[in-house]
């Protein structure tokens, strides 16, 4: 299936959510080992700069 997303987040999680759903009932697909890891965040490079502009 190709989709074309019109640049909403919203609709997109929508038409997916109603994709996965449907697949489901007509147990087609599969379902993949996927694991999202949190990954550690970065101090901002200018953090704690005594800079009086924006950095």
């Amino acid at each position: 299936m190709v989709y074309k997303s019109v640049g909403s987040a919203v609709q997109d999680l929508a038409v997916a959510a109603m994709c996965v759903r449907r697949a489901g009932e007509l147990s087609l697909g599969i379902i993949l080992p996927i694991t999202i890891s949190p990954v550690a965040q970065r101090a901002h490079p200018c953090a704690g700069s005594s800079l009086t502009r924006p950095c």
